[in-house]
């Protein structure tokens, strides 16, 4: 049954990694409620470790991706396609679609280092976090997605944090993740 899948999944993130009580079990939350998670905390603070251990025992399709400041839409959405067609009077139109794969194809997406990704990655990828679609452009239409819950990780900025590397992410970002966690160091 799938609470029983429940027990055993925060049991075996217990077994393995000590502390961070508050988020596993958001972690578990997440998944149960179908909703996404942000976890904000110092390096160290095994936010990834539990972010991709929660994604492997679920077993469901997973896109694991570490952002940087040069993460381009097509690592995150899938390859770029581009077709020539020739029309009956001669002219030739151009259009491009995206072959879905990294997050339009998962069920369970693990999102680590968010705010290093740069605005233009960043901003269609809320938006499928948003609306759990994407919009492919032309008469193609939209692509339904089966993303259950995606988790994103990210450092602490400001004054009184050490500084790292990244920007905040501003409040209409973090509004996509209905559970926002702060973890701290063991």
């Amino acid at each position: 049954t799938v609470l029983a899948g429940i027990a055993k999944l925060r049991r075996v993130l217990d077994a393995r990694i000590f502390g961070q009580t508050q988020l596993k079990d958001a972690l578990v939350l997440g998944l149960v409620s179908k909703e996404h998670v942000y976890v904000e905390g110092p390096p160290g603070a095994a936010k990834t470790l539990l972010a991709e251990r929660t994604a492997e025992l679920t077993q469901l399709r997973p896109f694991v991706y570490q952002m940087h400041r040069d993460t381009r839409l097509h690592e995150i959405v899938g390859d770029a396609v581009i077709l020539r067609q020739r029309e009956a009077d001669g002219t030739e139109v151009i259009r491009q679609s995206t072959r879905p794969g990294g997050i339009l194809s998962a069920q369970i997406a693990v999102l680590d280092d968010i705010s290093r990704a740069p605005g233009e990655a960043l901003n269609v990828l809320f938006r499928i976090l948003n609306e759990r679609r994407f919009a492919q452009g032309g008469d193609v239409g939209s692509l339904s997605l089966p993303l259950i819950s995606a988790i994103a990780t990210g450092n602490p900025i400001g004054a009184d944090e050490a500084p790292y590397y990244g920007d905040a992410l501003d409040p209409a970002s973090l509004d996509r993740f209905t559970l926002q966690v702060r973890s701290s160091g063991l």
